[in-house]
């Protein structure tokens, strides 16, 4: 039966909806060679434009085309046989192949030579001999599978492994492949490529969840699926410490970045610096803060640098943010801790998906953010460290002699315009829409759950609530406390007025010198105070946590750990490790504050914070902390 082959018009005949640009599949445009991209967009430009209504001849002359050209590419996605389905999008890629050639002519045998050669031939070859497709897939899917009677893949095995099937199928020894000198050995070595992918893309289907949305353009519902992860920059920079008036430059190591995007829209959320190599739970608390809380861009300080109009985050805009919906990260402890679980699947009603380990291809999204970040930013600054130690972009030996000239606050200033701008810029894999407006689109015309603004404003993930013994000690002269991270709280006249074992308190992870005392009914009963060693300056938990782990690990016994912290923070000054953390502590320690604190022998008395008139390195560095402990200049 003859088939019939029909023309663009008349496919648009049969079946008008063809002409919505919308409903067709979507092409990854940057997966395409450079020099395909281009005739890529500009044929999506002429046939949208034919689509739309403008006469062929107008569209020709606009593209400096010949009519003739505008037919053959509208006839490549749209015409075809009737019985099948248009090549769409697919038909707009520059020599992308619409039907699979086959070989017709018989395949090549000893004493007959035909005009064709070998063209097509191994495709035949597959088809006609019996097991050889089957026995070379098989081969492919053990050795992914990871099985133990598996063998390896490489392109010499595998020629080795389809000789072995041909014998055992007994075909014909004149006939092809054994009429050529290699066996066909080139064809096997590209058909295997071509099997491990197409294995490998459906074993990653498989683990994924149905509608995953990592692709572009895939269906999907606005902040349905969200990437989260972190990834530690290319770059090193500089600070400035100022210490009795003088400013010393000092290196930092590399940094971390953690960012969210949006899977629907392929916008970014929200980004947050880790002064740290390795980012704990309380960083992606603030990452999810910047998500899902209102701010504004940061205010510029670098020449040079501004932010293009209407660049910015959803959360600036958004009438009130939805919840995210499936957060999707690896399985790092930071994303399995119970405060990230507390804050976004308990208080926010997020779902964790975290991906096979090792398997960055299950997040190949924000790993193609992280891949944006470092050609458009990290990889241009004289310090960077380049993808690895063979990298020729990596600072040579005599820069590394002295401070970097870009500082932190440079950085982070750069990181806050490139990513608002990543999310303004129309994208040809979106139809000429931007993040941005594409997550505009979807508020206007999905059904979305919002929320209110007394629940975001309601919604604290730094605040916890823990119940803790309360402690009496049988001698008299002492206090009753409660122990709480490795440290004693106490109030005289709070304590001794409680006649249960146990209460409850409410604290801040960002500040616990004090917590918030409450009975186990819900009564409140006032303050505790930390030890005045603690309460000197405000800290977090992972700040005291480190400070423990550090007296631990030197084996020393301090009455003040914090301040023996610092003083070793400021001794190994020039080592680039220790200044990252010690700007980490500086962001951490809120300057300028007057601490109040209840005298040991009257409760409820308010007392300053030690001045800088104390003598020794401590008191030194208290000066720096209240008088401005870290200059990070753009200059």
């Amino acid at each position: 039966m003859a088939l019939t082959y029909l023309t663009w018009h008349q496919r648009l005949q049969l079946n008008p909806a063809l002409a919505d640009l919308n409903d067709w599949p979507v092409v990854v445009v940057d997966a395409l060679p450079p020099r395909q991209q281009q005739a890529f967009r500009r044929n999506f430009r002429m046939v949208g434009a034919v689509l739309r209504g403008q006469a062929l001849q107008e569209v020709a002359l606009e593209a400096t085309v010949t009519p003739a050209r505008v037919t053959q590419i509208l006839n490549r996605c749209l015409g075809g046989p009737a019985e099948s389905e248009p090549a769409l999008t697919y038909g707009l890629v520059p020599y992308n192949t619409q039907r699979q050639r086959e070989r017709k002519a018989p395949l090549p045998q000893v004493g007959r030579r035909h005009a064709a050669g070998s063209a097509c031939a191994f495709r035949r070859l597959l088809r006609e001999a019996p097991g050889l497709a089957d026995g070379l897939d098989a081969m492919v899917r053990a050795k992914l599978a990871d099985s133990p009677y598996s063998q390896r893949i490489a392109p010499r095995d595998l020629h080795g492994e389809f000789k072995r099937l041909l014998a055992e199928a007994r075909w014909p020894r004149d006939r092809y492949p054994y009429t050529n000198d290699d066996l066909a050995y080139e064809s096997v070595r590209r058909y295997g490529q071509r099997l491990v992918l197409r294995v490998q893309a459906e074993r990653h289907q498989r683990g994924t969840p149905a509608g995953r949305g990592t692709q572009k353009g895939g269906a999907g519902r606005v902040f349905e699926r969200i990437q989260i992860d972190e990834h530690r920059l290319d770059v090193e920079n500089r600070l400035h410490l100022e210490v009795d008036g003088l400013r010393h430059p000092v290196r930092l190591k590399r940094a971390s970045i953690l960012v969210a995007v949006d899977c629907f829209s392929d916008c970014v959320l929200g980004w947050q610096i880790a002064l740290t190599a390795a980012p704990n739970q309380d960083d992606m608390l603030l990452l999810v803060a910047n998500c899902l809380t209102r701010r504004t861009l940061l205010p510029l300080t670098a020449p040079g640098l501004s932010y293009l109009p209407g660049a910015g985050f959803p959360v600036m805009e958004a009438p009130g943010l939805v919840s995210m919906g499936i957060v999707e990260m690896d399985n790092a402890w930071l994303h399995v801790a119970d405060t990230l679980a507390t804050a976004l699947c308990d208080q926010w009603g997020s779902t964790f998906h975290q991906s096979v380990s090792g398997n960055p291809l299950g997040r190949a999204l924000v790993e193609s953010v992280f891949g944006y970040i470092a050609t458009h930013c990290t990889h241009r600054f004289a310090a960077t460290s380049g993808t690895g130690p063979q990298d020729a972009r990596r600072e040579g030996a005599r820069n590394r002699a002295k401070p970097p000239t870009c500082s932190l606050r440079t950085l982070e200033e750069a990181l806050e315009v490139l990513l608002s701008e990543y999310n303004v810029t129309p994208k040809a894999d979106r139809l000429g829409l931007s993040p941005l407006e594409l997550v505009r689109l979807a508020c206007e015309q999905q059904c979305l759950c919002y929320r209110s603004e007394a629940e975001r404003t309601a919604w604290q993930p730094f605040k916890y609530r823990q119940q803790l013994r309360i402690h009496r000690p049988a001698d008299c002269h002492h206090q009753a406390y409660v122990n709480f991270e490795y440290t004693k709280y106490t109030n005289r006249t709070l304590l001794d007025a409680v006649t249960d074992t146990h209460l409850y308190v409410h604290y801040d992870r960002r500040d616990i010198r004090t917590l918030e005392a409450y009975t186990l009914q819900g009564r409140p009963l006032g303050t505790l105070y930390a030890s005045p060693a603690w309460y000197r300056f405000q800290h977090g938990i992972m700040l005291r946590r480190r400070v423990f782990r550090w007296v631990r690990r030197e084996g020393k016994r301090v009455r003040d750990p914090l301040s023996a912290y610092f003083r070793a923070l400021l001794a190994g000054g020039d080592d680039p490790a220790k200044a990252l953390e010690l700007l980490r502590v500086a962001h951490e320690i809120a300057p300028g504050q007057t601490v109040v604190l209840p005298a040991e022998d009257s409760p409820g008395v308010a007392r300053p914070a030690p001045t800088a008139s104390q003598t020794g390195l401590r008191a030194r560095y208290a000066a720096l902390i209240h008088g401005g402990t870290s200059h990070d200049d753009t200059n």
